[in-house]
């Protein structure tokens, strides 16, 4: 997706964004909370995301921006609730 439409997310507008070279984007990929399964979802497509966030026991988390081919993309990333 772009960036306007993780801006677009809702519950994403106020959450980080991390280009894949900022050492903060492991806070996305990697946590040691109880509360959560482990279970780490990507969404990469707009209409992924949107659907992902009618799942109850995820919670977004933010998103890591990267380039591929020239071409920036935006990964949504939602961590599973226990």
């Amino acid at each position: 997706m772009t960036e306007v439409e993780y801006q677009r997310l809702p519950g994403f507008e106020s959450l980080p964004l991390y280009d894949a070279d900022d050492p903060r984007c492991k806070n996305l990929i990697r946590y040691h909370d109880p509360s959560y399964t482990g279970e780490l979802i990507e969404a990469q497509e707009f209409d992924e995301a949107e659907r992902r966030l009618s799942e109850r026991d995820l919670v977004p988390k933010g998103g890591i921006r990267e380039d591929q081919d020239g071409t920036t993309v935006v990964f949504a990333y939602f961590w599973r609730t226990r």
